[in-house]
């Protein structure tokens, strides 16, 4: 790509170790054990991915590291640029359609993408965005604006019909006209407006559609035991936006992840998922090839904010999390009711977590010309509503406790500067205390003394008595089993597991195994250890 002059990116993967060292492109072992580890891809000053996972670390170390990464990705272009100087040639010319030179900006190679693709010229021309900016603005901008129409638009679902509607007849009086407009090249355009109009009406009056300032979030409220047949489970609203969360403890043989060819099996106590179902986003249907996709990305971010928080080692902490409405910032939501619904089953944390969402409106896609000037930073919106995220050029997630930051997610649908994604960490981070405040509210009525957190006792017998404590097809262990309440699970090198729902339970079934391999009650010979897994620890 480099050798075309179409402008590239590169991407680095950097971790900043305890002794404050940066290392570049480490280990998978390495990356694992770093308190903070950084995916960034862009160019030294503008960011198109970015990825952070952190022990509860503090804001400053994280810019730290995400600025390191920056200025490294700075130094591999210029290599880059080095090695492919030669190959260059003056001008690459792509038909009378479009030609660019060393200047072409990113959006000028979208729009080539786009034009060159086979049978899908879907780029709005320059007169489709003029005709629908006349048509459509007005009236957007009216719908956007307190006061400005005489229908009830508190419910987000109200304003979302009104967009709709407003679309469908545009596309009806400009569909095959003129301009010769598909659908596609509508839509695009249409989105385009809309953003602008976002941008305007919150410039010129100082609120969004919902009523809110840019600076003003909604105030999370939860509960706690809402499904007493669960080990534990929360629900949390924010304005519009619901979350369910439900755990469920399991063994932890349970507790393996399959990381893929290089990086083989991984043991975690946390295992997560997270679903929003069609009808949370007010249609009747998923949008194919996205759906599932999005949300394998969504629980990955979850597990990365969370994990480091599970102290619990001999079992699974089974979450899942449903989006039962989704009005802007359902993840971070979902990283709030995560920690309830943990905390209402007992699960050993260090903390507490929260998580916040802020945007940036985009400034591409309709072709028309931005308000804002060159080199101007973004406004940043706090708590986005699902309109303000449809139409965001950068949504930053940011999930952390009172200790720190856990998580940092940017989706950023256009380069955004660094500049823009720094002002964005510092919006985010100010408002993280307040959202765990609002969590510590519900906490107070969290059960301290949940039956379901596992008891377990770890402990070794020698290889060669494995074979009598297990018996003939396993018959013997599942007898012992059966007496004790408890599982049991032995390894190869004659290591044992014991879990149980209770002491009597977890001491039963390992004085059981002792008598059964010979060593009798002291366990002469071994190494053995126990570990209660209580709630003592719990708290902030």
């Amino acid at each position: 790509i480099s050798s075309s002059q179409i402008p590239c990116v590169a991407a680095i993967r950097v971790v900043m170790l305890s002794d404050g060292e940066m290392v570049l492109n480490p280990s998978f072992k390495l990356a694992k054990s770093a308190p903070i580890e950084v995916l960034y891809a862009g160019t030294a000053d503008c960011a198109t991915l970015l990825q952070v996972r952190a022990n509860e670390r503090s804001r400053e170390e994280v810019d730290a590291t995400i600025q390191e990464a920056a200025r490294l990705v700075g130094l591999l272009l210029e290599k880059q640029e080095a090695l492919v100087k030669p190959l260059q040639t003056a001008q690459v010319d792509m038909g009378d359609d479009f030609q660019y030179g060393d200047s072409a900006s990113t959006s000028e190679v979208m729009a080539m993408g786009n034009l060159h693709r086979p049978s899908n010229n879907v780029v709005p021309t320059v007169e489709l965005q003029h005709a629908i900016r006349t048509v459509a603005l007005p009236q957007i901008r009216l719908l956007f604006a307190p006061g400005g129409t005489t229908a009830d638009m508190s419910n987000p679902r109200d304003i979302e019909w009104a967009l709709s509607n407003l679309e469908s007849e545009v596309t009806r009086i400009l569909q095959g006209g003129p301009e010769n407009a598909s659908r596609e090249m509508v839509r695009r355009a249409f989105s385009g407006v809309v953003a602008e109009a976002l941008r305007a009406v919150l410039a010129e009056l100082g609120v969004r559609p919902d009523g809110r300032t840019g600076e003003e979030r909604r105030v999370a409220e939860g509960a706690v035991q809402v499904l007493p047949g669960l080990h534990g489970a929360s629900l949390l609203d924010v304005g519009y936006t619901q979350v369910m969360c439900s755990v469920a403890l399991g063994r932890q043989a349970e507790a393996i992840i399959r990381m893929g060819y290089l990086q083989g099996d991984a043991s975690t106590p946390l295992l997560i998922s997270y679903e929003i179902p069609a009808f949370a986003n007010g249609t009747s249907t998923h949008v194919a090839f996205k759906y599932g996709s999005i949300e394998v990305d969504r629980q990955d971010v979850l597990r990365m904010a969370l994990e480091s928080l599970v102290v619990i080692e001999d079992a699974a902490v089974r979450t899942h999390c449903d989006v039962l409405g989704n009005d802007g910032g359902a993840l971070m939501a979902s990283v709030g009711a995560a920690t309830l619904a943990m905390m209402d089953a007992g699960v050993p944390m260090a903390r507490h977590a929260a998580g916040v969402t802020v945007v940036t409106i985009s400034t591409e896609g309709a072709g028309a010309p931005s308000d804002a000037s060159e080199g101007e930073v973004a406004a940043i919106i706090v708590d986005p509503s699902a309109l303000e995220e449809r139409h965001a050029g950068m949504i930053l997630m940011l999930a952390g406790t009172r200790s720190g930051i856990t998580g940092v997610n940017a989706d950023l649908r256009e380069p955004i500067p660094l500049s823009t994604i720094r002002e964005g960490l510092v919006r985010a981070g100010d408002l993280l205390p307040e959202a765990l405040s609002e969590l510590e509210g519900v906490l107070e009525g969290r059960r301290l003394d949940s039956p379901h957190v596992p008891v377990s006792a770890t402990f070794t017998i020698g290889v060669d008595q494995k074979s009598r404590v297990i018996g003939a097809r396993g018959a013997n262990v599942m007898k012992l089993e059966q007496v004790s309440g408890a599982r049991i699970s032995i390894d190869n090198d004659g290591k044992v597991f014991v879990t149980g729902k209770n002491n009597e339970a977890v001491e039963t079934a390992k004085a059981m195994v002792l008598a059964a391999a010979g060593m009798g009650a002291s366990g002469t010979g071994m190494e053995a250890t126990s570990a209660g897994l209580g709630v003592d620890g719990v708290g902030e």
